[in-house]
């Protein structure tokens, strides 16, 4: 399968640039959720991370637990580069 994004083009010019996408799943029978995001480099290279949680007090916020997290770990990963110039939020509307 493959996953085609229009919304990120590479410049001739590397400017430092990333776009960052997440989203959240959640499994009811295993009492989990988790995220999956997506760093975009302006370089053309792509860096997949991943992971689950089963935090009782979230869980009842099924996916949207797991899009919270995605959420932190986006910010955590621009803070930890902090030559990153500016960030934006993006996301799908249903």
């Amino acid at each position: 399968m493959e996953i085609k994004i229009k919304s990120f083009k590479q410049s001739e010019e590397p400017d430092n640039s990333v776009h960052i996408y997440v989203d959240g799943s959640h499994s009811k029978e295993q009492e989990e959720y988790s995220y999956g995001m997506v760093v975009l480099k302006d370089d053309g290279t792509v860096e997949e991370y991943c992971e689950k949680f089963n935090d009782p007090e979230m869980l009842s916020m099924w996916n949207v637990a797991g899009e919270i997290m995605g959420a932190c770990a986006a910010m955590q990963y621009a803070d930890m580069r902090n030559e990153l110039k500016s960030a934006a939020r993006e996301y799908a509307e249903k």
